[in-house]
């Protein structure tokens, strides 16, 4: 009788210690699986939240310049193919286009507006999205289509020293860069992609390969002189169609 008596009570003490070890690999699991779900989702925010890029444009001779057009093309993964519901304004002001350069995503609206007490007669040939019209002083026109991307050569028939440049992308990310050369752009998705510089004085291609995020500025530098911003003024300061 007091060996069976002594035998439950091994038994039931052996029970007792393999439930407390039970319990012990459940919570070490249940840690374990909370850092897994911690590790997860932070894995998982960092892959869906935008990733900055600095980029800086310097020129042949290291230094740094502003009024460059900085965009990127996606190459294995998908880009935004949706346009922005405001596009840019292009004024005509004291005879000029202003802004000089114009970035813009294709299918975005785009406004003119004259700010001159002038008219002007504004053109582009461009393939099927040229476009030419009057504007007379105070007008704005905001009914173009244009359908393609590149760049755009705009002048006016009756002031002939107007010049000024719309380049159409057809990616979300695109910006200019500032008076120290720099800009940044905010990227929804890491991944490969080409980003390209642009101005319509430079006489060469400026693009680079890149794996996002990046962990630095990236520089891109030219190899060749710009040519000169043609003066925005004519020789002779007369408009004798004025009232055109």
């Amino acid at each position: 009788m007091i060996q069976e008596l002594n035998r439950t009570i091994v038994n039931q003490n052996s029970t007792a210690t393999l439930s407390f070890a039970a319990k012990i690999d459940l919570n070490r699991s249940i840690r374990l699986s909370g850092k897994s779900c911690c590790w997860l989702l932070l894995f998982c925010m960092s892959l869906s939240a935008a990733s900055p890029l600095e980029v800086q444009v310097l020129n042949a001779d290291g230094q740094a310049v502003g009024g460059f057009v900085v965009y990127l093309q996606a190459r294995n993964t998908p880009s935004a193919t949706e346009a922005p519901q405001s596009g840019p304004t292009i004024k005509q002001e004291d005879k000029t286009f202003s802004p000089y350069i114009t970035v813009m995503q294709k299918g975005s609206d785009i406004l003119f507006t004259n700010l001159d007490d002038i008219t002007h007669h504004i053109y582009s040939v461009a393939g099927s999205s040229s476009f030419s019209f009057k504007l007379r002083l105070g007008a704005t026109k905001s009914d173009l289509d244009i359908s393609q991307t590149g760049v755009f050569g705009m002048g006016c028939n009756l002031h002939d020293w107007m010049t000024g440049y719309l380049l159409v992308v057809d990616t979300p990310y695109f910006a200019m860069t500032d008076s120290d050369g720099k800009t940044t752009l905010q990227v929804d998705s890491p991944g490969q992609y080409r980003v390209i510089a642009w101005h319509p004085q430079m006489n060469e291609q400026l693009e680079q390969q890149i794996t996002l995020p990046l962990a630095s500025t990236l520089t891109l530098k030219l190899r060749r002189k710009m040519a000169e911003i043609p003066l925005q003024k004519p020789i002779d300061d007369f408009d004798f169609l004025e009232r055109y």
